[in-house]
């Protein structure tokens, strides 16, 4: 097939695969597909890992309650994130052991740029720490409200690259040397969530869909943790 992007080798073949699974379900489904139609499937799926696309067409064909119609492009969506509500769920769960765990003394780095920005938006890392205890209903709603809206873009906005505790706060102020950051998450995944923070134009969802397959596991885990 030709390339919809450029002659990347690895592009290509995701490509290739996410041509053959879009053509396989349409046939399946009775359907005839232009290629001008795979190509509008291929731009709002394109920021998906090429495994979970493939992943969601088969969760869509064993789906009961939609498993009966040609999936769009919001149903793949939904299988890929299990919905929004799920992850921001998901997100809010991390961030809230983080808090408990690390707590906003000292500076953060989480494996999700989306918590990033929702962090700045509600004010900053330190005022977590200043919310009361009857109020936190209100800010785990506010939380997932604000994730849910920033993840439905098509970029990630400017997000700072590490939250900002007390005592780097402290410290910056007083010309001190800053403390290295706590980083909640796999070290890789945090390191490249602090290196594409601030001065960025608009983050790719790719690094948050990253992001969000390790939050589903680890959610996962605990939830069997729980079960057993």
């Amino acid at each position: 097939m030709n390339s919809f992007t450029g002659s990347d080798p690895e592009v290509s073949e995701d490509e290739e695969r996410f041509t053959n699974a879009i053509m396989a379900v349409s046939e399946y489904y009775g359907r005839t597909i232009k290629k001008s139609v795979i190509y509008l499937y291929w731009l709002g799926l394109r920021n998906y890992h090429i495994d979970d696309v493939e992943r969601a067409v088969a969760q869509h064909l064993r789906n009961p309650d939609t498993g009966q119609f040609m999936p769009k492009i919001a149903d793949f969506v939904r299988m890929i994130e299990g919905g929004t509500k799920d992850t921001a769920a998901q997100a809010w769960s991390i961030f809230e052991e983080g808090l408990r765990r690390v707590g906003t003394y000292r500076d953060i780095v989480f494996p999700d740029p989306i918590i990033h920005k929702v962090v700045q938006d509600m004010g900053g890392w330190i005022e977590f720490g200043n919310k009361k205890e009857k109020d936190w209903p209100f800010v785990a709603q506010d939380f997932q409200s604000r994730y849910r809206a920033f993840k439905a873009r098509s970029v990630i906005p400017e997000y700072p690259p590490v939250l900002r505790g007390v005592v780097n706060g402290s410290n910056r102020s007083n010309g001190y040397a800053l403390e290295p950051p706590a980083y909640f998450g796999p070290e890789a995944l945090c390191k490249q969530v602090q290196q594409l923070g601030s001065g960025q134009h608009g983050t790719p969802h790719t690094l948050a869909n990253d992001a969000q397959r390790l939050i589903t596991r680890i959610t996962d885990q605990r939830n069997a943790r729980h079960a057993s």
